[in-house]
């Protein structure tokens, strides 16, 4: 009987309870992962950059034949990869061992978060469902910056609990946790207007300002880089279309990838993959969407839950107006201030109909919980990361051959050429359309590309691959070098149109 008081006990301790979540989320993650993956779509871009400051030459482009300064993802992740990799030879290992790493301590910060905005059992069941979460075990070993971003988010708002109470001095703690937030991902602002916000609303004036003026001092070297750029950067990024169709289609996107963010691909799968499923999961959206909408509103009517709904609520509404959804991607970091107000609204529903005698916020917790946890097992006993980087893989051949049997100098054209530059060492171009930037045509002539990539299976529901469009309609201008067994990933030469370009071979 004393053991077992001792261990209700040991769980009961906040040790025990960052203890058993880490554990849990590590197991999850690791799982997940696999150390020998090479960096993929925009992680490759980070591990061009974090090689590009190991070499010596700056922030800069040296996947592109330009080379050009690089204004697109801000420091934070490639500088720490460097970091990373600094110590470590440029390990696949270490920069997975890290990611995961950031995770499962971002993991523990949220637990210690929600434990000041409920009771602990609410926090530990909260933070076992955070530590049971599927996406955050899918990308919390990718080489990416979610990790790093999702554990600087956990760290700012944390630090804001003590600057709600505090003044200058833990402004400036949450101040540093923005800026580097900020500069890992610039999403990260929209936190800082959320935080900004909370403590205008509580009247911290000192502490906000403090958290202003350090944040600015951080980022104004990324900034001032960004404004006085002649480049494409985020801003122009906004929709070229009219603002009301682009937040109907986002809106309608994110009230049916929110639910699956907490629980399991189940409303994605029915209305992209089964059709015939698609008006049962989006009455099922609907519904769920209503209880995120209760959860709101109680949210916003407590002083110690209202932050938790402001960084949903101003997230949102920049993910209304931004043409890219990149499949819910940017719901990730999201997760934790998700849950508590998914528990606040599955608590007002709990509280009508609960038979039990249980609380009703522990009951809701609960239920958050389990419905976290049969997916992610499924997952981890089926070898579902297995399968989808098998998915990813597919193009890595392609590149391998250019390496290995590519006889011919010159540029590599594919969608993430920061992909292509990790396996060949070649610089390369996007075979996406990019603005103010010439056609697939233009580009492969302007700069003597040598190889074309087309790939046509790596995507769900994907647009045409731009390259597989050029090569049909100009069928004199390349040559199939190598092809897939199901041809569906394909390397072309490009033959120039005149023999005096004449490109340099990079080196190896």
């Amino acid at each position: 009987m004393r053991d077992i008081q001792k261990r209700r006990s040991w769980l009961r301790s906040r040790a025990g309870a960052a203890l058993l979540i880490a554990s849990v989320s590590a197991a999850g993650v690791i799982s997940s992962t696999s150390f020998d993956e090479p960096p993929r779509f925009d992680g490759a871009g980070y591990a061009m950059l974090a090689r590009s400051m190991l070499d010596g030459l700056g922030y800069r482009d040296i996947d592109h034949p330009d080379a050009s300064p690089h204004v697109h993802f801000p420091p934070g992740y490639p500088l720490s990869l460097a970091a990373v990799w600094a110590m470590t030879d440029r390990s696949l290992t270490a920069a997975h061992a890290f990611s995961i790493a950031c995770t499962v301590t971002a993991v523990v910060v949220s637990w210690a978060w929600f434990r000041w905005l409920y009771p602990a059992r609410v926090a530990l069941l909260l933070g076992l469902a955070l530590a049971m979460n599927w996406t955050w075990h899918r990308s919390g070993g990718a080489i990416r910056s979610e990790p790093l971003y999702m554990l600087l988010q956990q760290l700012a708002l944390l630090a804001t609990v003590a600057a709600m109470r505090g003044g200058a001095g833990q402004g400036v703690s949450v101040g540093a946790w923005l800026g580097s937030l900020t500069l890992t991902r610039l999403v990260g602002a929209i936190i800082g207007v959320a935080i900004a916000l909370e403590l205008l609303v509580r009247r911290r004036i000192k502490a906000l300002l403090s958290t202003i003026v350090v944040a600015a001092v951080v980022v104004a070297p990324w900034a001032w880089r960004l404004v006085s750029t002649p480049s494409t950067t985020h801003l122009d990024y906004f929709p070229s279309q009219s603002v009301p169709e682009v937040i109907f289609g986002n809106a309608w996107f994110y009230m049916l990838r929110i639910p699956d963010a907490l629980s399991a691909p189940l409303i994605e799968v029915g209305t992209v993959f089964v059709p015939r499923a698609a008006p049962v999961a989006g009455t099922l959206a609907v519904m769920v969407t209503a209880v995120f909408m209760i959860g709101l509103v109680r949210a916003f009517r407590s002083s110690r839950r209202r932050l938790a709904g402001l960084v949903v609520v101003c997230n949102l509404a920049l993910l209304l107006i931004w043409p890219f959804t990149e499949a819910g991607r940017f719901l990730i970091p999201l997760v934790p201030p998700l849950l508590v107000v998914a528990l606040e609204g599955m608590t007002t529903i709990v509280r009508r109909i609960n038979p039990t005698r249980l609380h009703p916020r522990t009951l809701a917790a609960a239920l958050l919980l389990a419905l976290a946890t049969p997916y992610s097992l499924y997952a981890a006993l089926t070898g579902r990361a297995e399968a989808e980087r098998r998915l990813q893989g597919v193009v890595d051949p392609a590149f391998t051959w250019i390496a290995e049997s590519g006889d011919r100098p010159g540029p590599i054209m594919t969608i993430y050429p920061a992909e292509a530059f990790w396996f060949t060492g070649r610089p390369g171009l996007t075979s996406l359309p990019l603005k103010g930037e010439p056609d697939v045509a233009g580009q492969i002539d302007r700069y003597g590309v040598a190889y074309l990539v087309a790939t046509e299976s790596r995507f769900a529901r994907a647009l045409d691959d731009p390259i597989s469009q050029f090569v049909a309609d100009h069928p004199d201008r390349v040559e199939l070098r190598w092809s897939s067994d199901d041809e569906t990933i394909r390397v072309f030469e490009v033959i120039a149109p005149s023999e005096d370009l004449n490109f340099p071979r990079p080196e190896p």
